[in-house]
């Protein structure tokens, strides 16, 4: 049975709970950590300042962690990166303690966190298809989002309580010890399985010539990173739904978190979906049915403005937005040959996250001319295309036909 396949493979458990563990103290540092920047300078130019620090480090950093990815062990990689972000959380815990925070250092420790993201989950997306056997990526790829979406809907329901209980810096110091947790894990990964590159390492930029030759020269490539970019691009442009909340729909905050929450179990039943079906499922029809159904989710959500529906529509929204992700992933874990893998899901993060501002950008810009209603159901026009793209596609039309 594929669960049994998955409890015995040793290292794949470590990686989940090492993982698990670590998104765990990630979600309640995220709400002591945006909680710590309002309180201490009350300026929303302040936040955005920082979470761009978080983000662009992350970006420009997947070039050279894809690299690194590629030519050393990324075992040792994870555990570095795992270091130095605990490393960070608890200089802020300690400077957060003391009263001795400002801007400088709140920007330089994001930037860090933003480095040690980069280093990391190119190492992480490489290294599954080297511990779990490539007709049960789906299922493992879809019982680790299960996971961490759990944790995603349990934790900061109480991270405020916890907080309020133990102090900001005391929560900081938590995130710390889980990014140690982590490490821990991982160095207990068995060694053989993540051995290093056995042919002679170039230049970082010969190399990135060949991850770019890979993802461009290749006519399978070349469409999932447009099918990626698209709905990457179209699910930031959804950014502006909570002002669709309020505004179209008269609600308030209560349900603007019911909206999340029926997002959130869209995702999390996708993937327990994908974990039980697993391989009776082929990879390309999960990508199909995912920008599908987010599409169909988006054009509901934005063409009737009904509270009730709304929520049906969100929920139909994260099933896409699981099917699309989770599929993706595990596609470019089992096409792409191992050498390449690092740099792959390098430029993977960095067509995802660098389209996000831009998509933001286009959002708030059009919303104020047509209407929140005419941008989302934009965005849910531009992901049903994508879904015809793809279907229409020759590579993806082998690949189904396979």
């Amino acid at each position: 049975m594929w669960i049994r396949r998955i409890v015995e493979n040793r290292n794949a458990v470590l990686l989940v709970a090492g993982q698990v563990i670590s998104k765990a103290g990630d979600q309640l540092a995220n709400v002591a950590f945006l909680w710590l920047i309002t309180t201490l300078t009350g300026s929303a130019a302040a936040l955005g300042s920082v979470m761009t620090a978080l983000i662009l480090p992350n970006i420009v950093f997947r070039l050279i962690g894809g690299v690194i990815t590629d030519r050393f062990n990324q075992k040792y990689i994870m555990i570095v990166a795992d270091i130095l972000r605990s490393v960070m959380v608890f200089l802020l815990a300690i400077l957060a303690l003391n009263g001795a925070l400002n801007m400088g250092y709140f920007l330089i420790i994001a930037a860090m966190l933003g480095v040690g993201a980069a280093l990391f989950d190119p190492a992480y997306r490489a290294v599954v298809p080297r511990i779990v056997e490539k007709d049960q990526l789906l299922r493992f790829n879809s019982t680790l989002q299960s996971a961490n979406q759990g944790v995603g809907i349990l934790v900061p329901a109480g991270a405020g309580l916890v907080i309020a209980a133990i102090g900001i810096p005391a929560a900081l110091g938590l995130n710390g010890v889980s990014f140690l947790l982590s490490a821990l894990s991982i160095l207990l990964i068995s060694s053989p399985l993540l051995g290093k590159r056995t042919h002679q390492a170039q230049s970082v930029v010969t190399e990135w010539k060949e991850g770019f030759r890979i993802v461009f020269a290749n006519p399978f490539m070349r469409l999932i990173f447009l099918a990626i970019g698209l709905i990457n691009f179209a699910d930031a442009l959804v950014v502006i739904y909570p002002v669709h909340i309020k505004d179209v729909l008269g609600l308030g905050v209560a349900w603007y978190g019911f909206f999340n929450a029926a997002v959130m179990a869209g995702l999390f039943s996708t993937n327990v979906f994908y974990m039980w079906i697993g391989k009776r499922i082929r990879t390309s029809d999960g990508l199909l049915f995912g920008a599908l159904a987010q599409g169909l989710g988006l054009l509901v959500f934005g063409l009737f403005p009904n509270p009730f529906v709304g929520l049906c529509a969100f929920y139909l929204f994260g099933v896409g937005m699981a099917g699309f992700g989770t599929a993706t992933v595990t596609l470019l874990q089992q096409e792409v040959e191992q050498a390449f893998l690092g740099r792959v899901f390098s430029l993977y993060g960095i067509f995802a996250l660098s389209l996000m501002p831009f998509g933001y950008f286009v959002a708030g810009i059009t919303a104020n001319r047509v209407g929140t209603g005419a941008v989302i159901v934009s965005a849910g026009v531009m992901m049903i295309a994508t879904a015809f793209l793809l279907l229409r596609s020759h590579p993806i039309g082998e690949l189904r036909r396979a």
